[in-house]
């Protein structure tokens, strides 16, 4: 069975509007898909990009509560109510309080009961039919997390928003797929750490340090990212409705 890797939006909160906002749809099984992040137009990008909706997503990961990864949540729940699902969201207890607020502050605040939860307080584990993950704490402001699923023998890696951190580098060692934050070209990297970010140079010393298959960077800036000395990093530059199959 092969992983399906869908980039529903590839762009952080003041990227490129041609980018969208962070999202990314992971299909293990036909039966088990996992959409981690809901940026602003999420929903509208899973129309265009797939061939599912929302009652074809399980299980919904948000790393943190930053807008460029929750406020798709909204629209989510009104296509949740209309099409009678019932996913559930996997999030901190930050991220659980502040969708109480989103869906209050846009005059729907049932529909915060529409969703099963799972609050999680990383590092920690889930098993999920026979996918595992593991989630540990991210180098960020605000209490953030990245995810690690293991299928049938294949590895991905989310970053979510970050610094570099030893923790992540333990995480995604060996993986197929490292998915990874790069907000900055490198003359702003030491800013870039400041605010919880990773720059150019960082997601490649990851990557070749752990010795990932891929390295798929995004949460691009607005200005044009470059990469240089990728010195035998495999790097996968993603885009809108790409489908990356492992």
């Amino acid at each position: 069975m092969l992983v399906k890797i869908y980039f529903l939006g590839i762009g952080g909160w003041d990227s490129h509007r041609v980018l969208g906002h962070t999202s990314i749809l992971i299909e293990f099984r036909p039966d088990l898909r996992f959409l981690v992040d809901a940026g602003e137009g999420t929903y509208f990008a899973l129309k265009e990009c797939t061939c599912f909706d929302v009652k074809n997503i399980e299980y919904i990961i948000l790393t943190h509560r930053h807008g460029d990864h929750i406020l798709g949540m909204a629209t989510i729940s009104q296509f949740v109510k209309f099409k009678g699902v019932r996913p559930t969201v996997i999030c901190n207890e930050d991220v659980l309080n502040a969708l109480k607020e989103l869906f209050n502050a846009v005059g729907v605040p049932k529909h915060f009961d529409l969703f099963n939860f799972k609050v999680i307080d990383p590092p920690t584990e889930l098993l999920i039919k026979d996918v595992k993950l593991r989630f540990i704490k991210a180098k960020h402001p605000l209490p953030s997390f990245s995810v690690r699923f293991d299928y049938g023998g294949k590895c991905v890696v989310i970053s979510g928003d970050t610094a570099p951190n030893e923790e992540l580098m333990n995480l995604a060692r060996e993986c197929d797929v490292l998915i990874h934050e790069v907000s900055t070209n490198d003359y702003r990297r030491e800013e870039a750490h400041t605010i919880g970010h990773s720059s150019v140079s960082d997601a490649l010393n990851i990557a070749k340090k752990t010795s990932v298959k891929y390295l798929v960077p995004l949460h691009f800036p607005e200005e044009p990212i470059i990469f240089s000395n990728a010195d035998g990093v495999n790097i996968v530059f993603p885009y809108r409705c790409m489908c990356l199959k492992l």
